[in-house]
């Protein structure tokens, strides 16, 4: 009997430890895109360092082949990583982290509500990452982490949504 009741007990340590992580890092996702809004310009410096990248891949590997699809992608850089989609995109994707913080302040306190506020502002900011950039490189890149994170998340709170309640 004692040992369920410790086994329950770091049970509720990790529950609100993971708890307290998700409203953190959700809560920085919220500062960032809001800061990433008030500053698009940034987006400058990540284009240049694509093109120069872009630009020595295809010193080393110069066919015509590899030419052609360097092109495209310097072709889908230029037109969907401005700072204007920029803006608009971290304006999106700032809506979809703060909807996902409330749900993990909902999650804090075991209401199903927040599981699905979470998984469906982090699902908000990532359409709206392909809205604005497209489903090619620009918009691959700029989904890739709050993809990741939601899959994550999403994954732990399916197999732990029996604790929800």
């Amino acid at each position: 009997m004692c040992l369920l009741c410790a086994l329950m007990g770091a049970s509720r340590t990790i529950y609100t430890i993971g708890g307290f992580v998700l409203t953190f890092l959700t809560a920085f996702m919220v500062v960032s895109n809001y800061n990433s809004y008030q500053h698009p310009e940034e987006i400058t410096v990540f284009r240049e360092s694509i093109d120069i990248a872009m630009e020595d891949q295809r010193k080393v590997s110069g066919s015509a082949d590899t030419d052609a699809v360097y092109g495209s992608l310097a072709e889908n850089v230029d037109v969907y990583l401005t700072e204007d989609r920029y803006k608009r995109s971290s304006l999106f994707k700032g809506i979809g982290a703060f909807i996902a913080l409330l749900g993990s302040v909902f999650l804090r306190r075991r209401l199903r509500v927040g599981a699905h506020l979470v998984i469906g502002g982090m699902l908000f900011s990532i359409i709206g990452t392909f809205y604005f950039h497209s489903v090619g490189l620009t918009g691959w890149l700029l989904a890739a982490v709050p993809l990741i994170f939601t899959l994550v998340v999403g994954t732990v709170i399916y197999r732990k949504r029996a604790s929800l309640t």
